[in-house]
């Protein structure tokens, strides 16, 4: 899961603003293993309501991303605010 996860965010043009891939794909990894089992050893890892909604955010651009070039539309996508905004929350 972690390692699909780096693969898609490598893939897209975020890859060159994040400075803790790693670090964000074991948390999204860890979130979802906590929303998908239940346990309550992954609560305290996992990203909380307002981080899960960032994320699903920033991981929209991402697949929006990677469709359009699959599709054979290149072109440079600006990367929305709130996205830029959370690369930078995760980066600090």
């Amino acid at each position: 899961m972690k390692t699909r996860l780096e693969y898609l965010l490598n893939e897209s043009s975020l890859a060159l603003h994040f400075k803790k891939m790693d670090k964000y794909s074991e948390r999204l990894k860890t979130t979802r293993n906590y929303h998908a089992h239940l346990e309550e050893k992954h609560k305290e890892k996992s990203l909380d309501s307002e981080e899960i909604l960032k994320t699903n955010y920033l991981l929209e651009f991402v697949i929006r991303e990677i469709f359009l070039r699959e599709i054979g539309i290149d072109h440079k996508a600006l990367i929305p605010h709130n996205v830029e905004r959370y690369i930078i929350e995760l980066n600090n």
